[in-house]
């Protein structure tokens, strides 16, 4: 990524305008300009990292949550298995008296 230095040249479109700066400005500006560069490419990292922890928590949550209702809809169609083979019982009880 390329930053404009408003210190070592005129502003994009006024080519009439270019301070001259010494090697001391100069080098300020291009040390500005790493600096600058280095920061940007460690705040992508760290959103990189961020993003990337926050993709496994989603992951990890989701299993989570697919298990529970795995269990929760196993332990209905039990409830609902039981009710039914009582509700067999009891019309087959009542048809044989």
């Amino acid at each position: 990524m390329d930053f404009w230095c408003p210190l070592s040249s005129a502003q994009p479109g006024s080519a009439h305008l270019q301070p001259h700066l010494d090697e001391a400005q100069e080098a300020e500006c291009q040390a500005l300009k790493m600096q600058l560069q280095q920061e940007v490419e460690l705040l992508n990292a760290c959103q990189r990292k961020f993003k990337m922890q926050a993709e496994v928590q989603h992951d990890l949550e989701l299993r989570e949550l697919e298990q529970r209702v795995s269990l929760c809809k196993a332990l209905l169609e039990q409830k609902v298995n039981i009710k039914i083979s009582l509700c067999q019982l009891s019309y087959s009880s009542s048809n044989s008296s």
